[in-house]
């Protein structure tokens, strides 16, 4: 079935090294922001400086244990639960 429901593609942002030098603040500034609240998701593009992390994960973590997972159970049909 075709929808005549207009979807809008997603927003795509290319942010500066300084915008992207604090992710953090930078999403915060845009969960803030009202001309981008239409938008159900953005693309958010890094700069072409960025490089990811090359460190791995501190130690710190090597012993941690999840106790209980996350558990999803899915339910219904179409949406709708049963």
């Amino acid at each position: 079935m075709i929808s005549d429901i207009e979807i809008p593609f997603t927003k795509v942002l290319r942010p500066s090294m300084q915008e992207f030098s604090n992710f953090e603040e930078f999403v915060e500034g845009l969960d803030n922001d009202k001309a981008l609240q239409e938008y159900g998701m953005l693309k958010i593009i890094p700069p072409a400086k960025w490089k990811a992390r090359k460190e791995s994960i501190p130690s710190a973590f090597d012993s941690l244990t999840v106790s209980h997972p996350i558990e999803q159970n899915a339910q219904g049909h179409s949406g709708v639960p049963t």
